[in-house]
């Protein structure tokens, strides 16, 4: 992939470089029970299984805020319910 990088604030003076590359993996698992006659699911999982981040993230007023290719999130857990009744 090709992210445009700026070299300074000067927006004309900028070059391209290729991100490393990367593969983000979530996994997840439902469940889908009945109790007194309500559907019940029961869910959990792991987004960003990896924990794939991107290592040059610039920080500070000068920073480049086009320069993100990395994941949203680091490695996340998550559980769920849900009641239809």
């Amino acid at each position: 992939m090709e992210v445009d990088r700026l070299n300074s604030v000067d927006t004309s003076a900028h070059s391209t470089e290729d991100s490393p590359d990367f593969f983000v993996v979530d996994v997840g698992i439902s469940k889908s029970i009945e109790l007194n006659n309500l559907d019940d699911k029961l869910r959990a999982g792991i987004s960003n299984l990896f924990d794939e981040y991107q290592d040059d993230l610039e920080r500070g007023f000068e920073r480049d805020p086009d320069y993100i290719y990395r994941p949203h999130f680091l490695i996340t857990l998550y559980v769920g319910a849900s009641i239809e009744f």
